[in-house]
C-alpha cells in the first residue's frame, strides 16, 4: 500500500467522483480507479459504494478515511523533521535580538567556533525579537541552539540544558526610591510597587510573577518596549526593573540592589539531546567565553 493510493481515495471521497478527483489529482480516471481497486484489495473490503451519482464511502471507507488522514498527516510531519534535522547536520540555528542591552555574547561564541579545529557546523542567527518563544522554537526544530533561562534546571523532554551561571537577580532602581537603601531586597518588599518589564527580560519576569501569584504578591506591572531610554523612563517614574547582575551594572546614575530571589533560575545554552555530543565543541567554545567574559 502506497501513499499515492491514500492521497487518491481522499480525494474520491471529498469529490465524491472519481472523474473529478482525477482533475484534482492531475491523472486520468482509468488510473486512478485503478488505485481505488487495488487500495480495496489491499485492505479487503469495499471502501465506496459505486452508484449513478457517484462515489459515496461506505462504513468501513469512513473509518478507512479517519485513519488515511492521519497517516498522511503523521508522514507530512516526518519527512519535515527529517528534512529540518538533515540541515542541522551542517548549520546551527540561532536566535538573536537587536537589543542594544542585551550583551551579543553568541556573536563572539560563534567568531571563536568558526576559527576552531573542532568545528563542524555553519553558524547562522536567525532574526526573533520574541524571547519567551525560543524555547518552543527549539522544540520544534526552527533553531538548534538557544541562549536561555531555566528554573532548577527543568527542560522539556528531549532537551539538553548546558549550563552557564545561576542568574544573579537585581533591582534598578533610583537613588530616591523608599527600598533603595536596603542592602537586600527581599521579593515580598516588592507588594505595591510598579515593576517594570521590558521585552528582552520576559523569562525572568516570567519566573518572577510565578513566584509573586504563588505569595499573593500584588505588583503593577508595567510591560515596556525593549529601549533602554524608555526603561530609564520608566525608573525616573519610581519604578523597579529586575535584571539579571550583568545588566544591573550597564545603567549608571541609578542604584542596583541584590534582590532575594530564592528560585534557582540558570542561564546557559539548550539544544535537542539527540545533537548534544555534535555539539559538544560548539558548547566548549561556549562555556570558555562565558568564563573569560564574566569571571
Amino acid at each position: 500500500m502506497n501513499t499515492k493510493w491514500l492521497e487518491s481515495f481522499l480525494a474520491v471521497a471529498r469529490c465524491g467522483s472519481v472523474t473529478a478527483a482525477a482533475r484534482e489529482q492531475f491523472i486520468s480516471p482509468q488510473a486512478l480507479l485503478q488505485q481505488i481497486n487495488l487500495l480495496e484489495e489491499a485492505v479487503g473490503t469495499r471502501l465506496f459504494a459505486r452508484s449513478r451519482g457517484g462515489m459515496g464511502l461506505t462504513l468501513a471507507g469512513r473509518e478507512f478515511a479517519s485513519g488515511a488522514r492521519d497517516i498522511l498527516s503523521r508522514l507530512d510531519m516526518t519527512l519535515n523533521r527529517c528534512r529540518l534535522v538533515s540541515r542541522a547536520e551542517e548549520v546551527i540555528r540561532i536566535p538573536m535580538m537587536s537589543s542594544l542591552i542585551l550583551p551579543k555574547y553568541m556573536e563572539t561564541v560563534c567568531a571563536e567556533y568558526r576559527h576552531s579545529p573542532d568545528a563542524r557546523f555553519r553558524t547562522e542567527f536567525v532574526s526573533d525579537e520574541n524571547m519567551g518563544g525560543w524555547m518552543d522554537g527549539l522544540c520544534n526544530l526552527r533553531y538548534d541552539v538557544i541562549e536561555h533561562y531555566c528554573l532548577d534546571g527543568v527542560c522539556p523532554k528531549g532537551i539538553r540544558f548546558e549550563l552557564l551561571d545561576s542568574v544573579h537577580s537585581w533591582c534598578i532602581l533610583p537613588d530616591y526610591h523608599p527600598l533603595c537603601g536596603r542592602e537586600k531586597i527581599a521579593p515580598e518588599d516588592l507588594d505595591g510597587c510598579l515593576v517594570l518589564a521590558p521585552e528582552e527580560n520576559v523569562q525572568l519576569m516570567r519566573y518572577f510573577q510565578l513566584y509573586a501569584d504563588a505569595r499573593g504578591l500584588k505588583i503593577e506591572r508595567l510591560d515596556i518596549p525593549n529601549d533602554r531610554y524608555r526603561i530609564i523612563d520608566g525608573l525616573n517614574r519610581g519604578g523597579i526593573y529586575i535584571a539579571d547582575e550583568d545588566i544591573s551594572r550597564i545603567f549608571a546614575g541609578f542604584v542596583s540592589v541584590p534582590l532575594d530571589f530564592d528560585m534557582h533560575v540558570r542561564h546557559g545554552l539548550a539544544c535537542r539531546e539527540d545533537m548534544a555530543e555534535a555539539y559538544a565543541s560548539f558548547f566548549a567554545v561556549a562555556h570558555r567565553v562565558f568564563e573569560r567574559e564574566h569571571g
